[in-house]
Order: structure tokens, then sequence, then C-alpha cells
């Protein structure tokens, strides 16, 4: 600092002191760093702070054993930010002097500061999506040390796996960007609960092997329904009470999107309307035992597979016998009582009434059920349902109700 106006640039001038000593000189070795070939601290594991503009300066005459500290404004470390990453080498730690500013990088150069930066800076990452992508696994591993990640092309996706974005969806701040789930089925499924906690900031979620059974309940899929890959292998389980009680209606909606319902206590109860949206037996489960509740003149049709030998149809046993004409059967093997109706089921291939006391006609060949309150008399039936599909029908599979 004394000398240097006297000291001749052809000379080879090479600085030793303590860190202290240099760090105090800082300005001055800048100034005049074109008379000088070296520094070199005699206590090399204490710092030398400086600026990041000072260490542009000096970068090339520092010993790549000494320690170095960068103390600088966020903005002053954004501004050299390249040059520290080309000579990240010789850096121990940057650390800036107004936390609360952000220090904007892209995820590039994050991968490269990483372990200098201080855990209490305010660490910006910026990026394409692709980008992004490519240095997921170094975000993920260094979470602890970003406060955001931001798509600088919002409508590009940033493709991740499900363990990737439960570590990062909470830096993953932008809801424009583009947040696409890409993992194995089994991923997805251990993640289910984080993805449903933060599905606004998920824009698509698709299992990399799609035969693969992605398991959820009723109600995550209620919540995610709407990022779902059609072609995944979406199962349902729950129970039977739980999935009518509150998702049913949806689940029904979307039913092109779900490849089997799993009702884990093997039963459930429909509406016949309910039953009637969508053929549910390709997706049912064959142990669910499916309790349709229908009226005496619903006249709803169930798909194939949808109603089968273990299931069973509720009536209102007062609804029947209060039908216009209504006399109660006499109690042969086939009669079904209950809840004061006494009605005989009739079945077989092009079965009509017959008589003149309450019937339920099942004509195996149509597959239609109908009630006749007064058998052949001169009320007419109605249609109770249409079972697409299904050529018996008995006693056990009917049963009336309050």
């Amino acid at each position: 600092n004394s000398l240097d106006g006297i000291v001749s640039t052809g000379d080879k001038i090479q600085i030793i002191d303590t860190s202290a000593g240099i760090s105090i000189e800082i300005a001055n070795l800048v100034s005049n760093v074109a008379e000088i070939d070296s520094i070199n601290s005699v206590n090399d594991t204490l710092s030398i702070s400086m600026t990041a503009s000072q260490f542009n300066s000096l970068d090339g005459l520092l010993n790549a054993g000494d320690t170095i500290k960068i103390s600088d404004t966020a903005a002053g470390i954004s501004t050299e930010l390249a040059n520290l990453v080309t000579n990240i080498a010789k850096v121990d730690a940057i650390n800036a002097s107004d936390n609360s500013s952000a220090i904007n990088m892209d995820a590039s150069q994050f991968n490269s500061l990483d372990g200098a930066l201080a855990t209490n800076d305010t660490i910006n990452i910026i990026d394409t999506s692709a980008n992004i992508t490519t240095e997921l696994a170094e975000l993920v591993t260094n979470v602890a040390q970003i406060d955001a990640i931001n798509s600088s092309n919002d409508g590009t996706g940033i493709n991740l796996t499900a363990s990737q974005f439960n570590s990062l969806d909470g830096v993953l701040s932008d809801t424009n960007d583009t947040i696409n789930i890409i993992d194995t089925a089994a991923g997805i499924s251990t993640e289910l609960a984080n993805l449903v906690t933060n599905i606004a900031k998920v824009d698509a979620i698709n299992a990399s092997d799609n035969s693969a059974a992605i398991n959820m309940d009723a109600s995550q899929f209620n919540s995610l329904d709407g990022v779902l890959a059609t072609n995944d292998n979406i199962q349902i389980v729950d129970s039977g009470a739980t999935i009518a009680a509150g998702d049913l209606t949806n689940v029904l909606t979307l039913i092109a999107k779900v490849d089997k319902i799993d009702f884990s206590n093997n039963a459930v109860t429909l509406t016949a309307t309910q039953a009637a949206t969508v053929g549910l037996g390709a997706v049912m489960t064959a142990a669910d035992v499916v309790t349709i509740t229908a009226t005496k003149n619903g006249a709803q049709t169930l798909e194939s597979g949808v109603f089968t030998s273990n299931d069973v149809i509720t009536l209102s046993g007062a609804a029947l016998a209060g039908a216009t004409g209504y006399v109660a059967s006499s109690a042969v093997s086939n009669t079904i009582t209950g809840n004061g109706a006494t009605v005989e089921l009739v079945s077989g291939a092009g079965a009509v009434a017959s008589g003149t006391k309450a019937q339920l006609i099942f004509d195996t060949t149509t597959g239609i059920l109908t009630f006749d309150a007064d058998g052949a008399g001169v009320n007419a039936a109605t249609t109770v349902l249409t079972l697409t599909g299904v050529s018996s029908l008995v006693t056990t599979n009917i049963n009336f109700v309050a």
C-alpha cells in the first residue's frame, strides 16, 4: 500500500500477509492489481473478506489454499455470479449483507455455488423449465438453501417425480409455472397425500408405467382427477359408506378415468339412478356386494355387469303395498315379504303377469323387471329396472325395506 506508487510493473510482486492484513488493504490491492503477481495468506484457515467485485479483480492472484469469503450485497453478488461460478474452487463462502434481498441465479449457477452459499441468504432460482428439470437432483439435495424456484417460460413443464415435488413444493412459488409429475405408479401412490395438499401447484400427473395401479381413496381422486392422465391405471380403494357419503357423484361422473373400484368393506349402496349413470361392472371388484335402491316405476337401465348374482335390489314395501289395485300375494316358495308387502316373483323367458295378486315379473330374455300390483288385473305393470345381461333373478336378490 505504501510502495505501490514506486514499484516497477515489470517486477514480480507477491503479497504475503495475514488474512486480516490482506482484508484491510483489499481496496488498494484492487486499485493496483496490475502490479501484483500473487496474494497469499500466511494463515490459510482465516478468512480473507472481500466483495464479489473485488474477487472478480483479484481472483487470478489468489492462492487456492486460502480461505476466501465473499461478503457483499445480494445485488453485488448477483452481478458477479458468472465469475464466482468460474472461480468457485477459490471461494469458501458467499454471504449477502442484506439477507432479505434476493440473490437471483439460474439452476446451473446454484449447482456450482450451493456449497458456498449462506443458509440465511435469500436464494431465488430463475431459469428455463428445461434447465430446472436438468438440475432437479441438486435442487432437491440443497432445498434448505433455496427460497423460490421460478420458471422463465411458464408454459413449458418442469418435469419431476412425486418425491422431488414433495421436497420442492414449498419453494415452487409461482403458480403460473407448469408442474408435471412423472413417476412410477408406486412413487405417485406413496406421495398422494402431499400431492393432494399442494394440488394447486400441479398441472399434470402421469405414471411412467401405465399398467401398474395408482391406488387412492375416493376423496384423493376427487382432489386429483383434473390432473390425472386418462391412460393411467387408477384404482379407488375406499369403503362403500365413505364413497357414497361424499365422493360417489364425482367418481361416477369421471368414471372414464377409473380402472377399478374396490370397496374395502365389500359393500356399497347405490340408487338406481347412480347405478344407471355408468357401467360399473367392468371396474368393480367381483367380491363387492352392490345394493341398488330402486322404485316400483323407476325404469332405469343398468349396463351389463352392474348387477351380478350376489347383488341386491331394494324396494319400498310400503310403496308396493300402496300401489293402486294392490292385492297381497299368497305365501309361496318364490314370495318376497317385508315391510307391509307380499309379492310373488315370476321369472323366465317371456314371463308375464298372471292371476290377480301382486307380482314382480322378470323376463330373462329382455332383462326387464316389472311390478304389477294386481297380476293380470286391470292395472298396468310398471317397469322397475332393466338389468342388461342378467339372465337369472331369485328372491334373495330382492329385499323390501321401509
